[in-house]
Formats: C-alpha cells, structure tokens, sequence
C-alpha cells in the first residue's frame, strides 16, 4: 500500500506498490469508480474528502454529480432512486483498489 498526502488529507492506494517514498506522486481515478454518499450509506473512514453537490445531472439510469471539495471538484457517476439535491453535503470516497497512482 502506498500513501499520498495532500492538504489535510491523505488517500491509500494499493496501485503503484513498490515505489518506495517519492515526492511529487498524484493520485488518479475514473469518475464511475468514486463512490458518494454519506458515512453511514458508505460505511468507510478511510479515503474521504468531505463535499458538497454542486450540479445534479439525471442521465436516464443514474445521476451525474459535481461535487465541490476543498482540493477542487470531482465528477461522480452513481446509479440512485433518491438523489441528492444541490447544496447537499456528501463524502467523496477514494476506493483503495481503484486508486491509481501516476508521477
């Protein structure tokens, strides 16, 4: 497992095992891959960027979401009945498996 630090925050990932402690690694990872919700739906506390809904967009089966964050805005892909209103806070969950790291 490797670890990447940003401010405040530091996300595990299991992809680039083996690179030792370098400087400047950055983390990357698909849109559908990030998982939403809140503590209690995502039953995690591990990889977590707190956020809040900036644009819900309904896509036919699922919504896609931006969510505004301290370290910028991710896009997030989910399938959902319910969905979450704008201005509704959620965390932003970083799968250890799904987490690339990149130079």
């Amino acid at each position: 497992m490797i670890e990447l630090q940003t401010t405040g925050h530091t996300f595990r990932a299991l992809q680039g095992e083996g690179r030792g402690e370098q400087k400047g690694l950055k983390g990357a990872i698909r849109p559908d891959d990030l998982k939403l919700g809140t503590l209690e739906e995502l039953a995690v506390d591990y990889n977590l960027l707190p956020g809040k809904v900036k644009v819900s967009t309904y896509l036919g089966r699922s919504y896609q979401y931006v969510i505004e964050t301290e370290l910028g805005e991710f896009t997030v892909n989910k399938e959902m009945e319910q969905p979450y209103r704008s201005g509704q806070e959620v965390l932003v969950h970083f799968p250890i498996e799904k987490l690339i790291v990149v130079e």
